[in-house]
């Protein structure tokens, strides 16, 4: 939105920021056949709730796990940010897992990861897919008795960083890496072995005074809608949420 001699006008233009997500990339598709126009910035979940602090975008795609709770998204943002100025979409439920070129157990990924055997694909600072690696190796530091430096020092590849779970995946079924975390969609996708980790809250955050805007109403129809319903449920790795584009007010 923006203030034109002290009357507040509302842009055309969804911005979007945050987490990239392959089943989003279909919804926006949907709003742009409905006349909504969508600007899409895949920069991670922290780095989405950022921009919406700042009010430089309108939405932000966020699966933020709390360390403390294990839970996601509502736990955080209740203990870190926004206060009254944030409210929260719902989302779906995603599954993510390490992709792999050979088949292997979860505990043969993660102490060959660990042991340097593999090379690793990492994502961006700041994705909620880098937090749940950084939990995954402050378990093991825990357990190995090693400081966290220690560990991520030896991990091959650990900076080599990427914005999308697509450039994960490619960089594995190329050869340029062995392990990574995506989602299980985009590894069947390019037929690599996939192990699951977890099933996560991949939800939304907008602010307060642009809830009830046009773009963002249209958004959550379009969430909420069969034809996007119907596209989900056709996805592997995907679960729809009964409360799906419900509104949950940050306090």
């Amino acid at each position: 939105m923006v203030e034109a001699k002290g009357v507040v006008v509302e842009t055309s233009t969804l911005v979007y920021t945050g987490s990239h997500d392959i089943a989003l990339e279909h919804l926006f598709g949907i709003l742009r056949n409905r006349g909504v126009s969508v600007d899409v910035h895949w920069i991670g979940s922290l780095k989405g709730l950022a921009t919406i602090l700042l009010n430089e975008s309108d939405l932000a795609g966020i699966h933020i796990l709390g360390l403390d709770t294990g839970g996601y998204n509502i736990e955080y943002l209740r203990r870190y940010g926004g206060g009254e100025e944030l409210v929260l979409i719902k989302g779906f439920k995603r599954e993510q897992g390490f992709v792999v070129r050979k088949h292997m157990s979860y505990r043969e990924a993660v102490d060959k990861l660990l042991n340097g055997e593999l090379r690793l694909v990492n994502r961006n600072p700041g994705s909620g897919t880098r937090l749940l690696l950084e939990q995954i190796i402050s378990k093991e530091s825990e357990k190995r008795r090693l400081n966290l430096d220690t560990i991520r020092n030896n991990i091959r590849g650990y900076r080599d960083e990427v914005y999308t779970h697509i450039d994960v995946v490619r960089k594995i079924a190329s050869g340029e890496a062995d392990i990574g975390i995506a989602i299980k969609w985009v590894a069947e996708a390019y037929k690599l072995p996939f192990i699951h980790i977890t099933w996560e809250d991949f939800d939304f955050i907008t602010r307060t005074d642009k809830g009830g805007t046009k773009k963002i109403k249209e958004f959550i129809n379009t969430l909420r809608s069969r034809e996007f319903k119907e596209i989900l449920d056709g996805f592997s790795g995907y679960k729809l949420c009964k409360d799906m584009g419900g509104i949950i007010y940050i306090k």
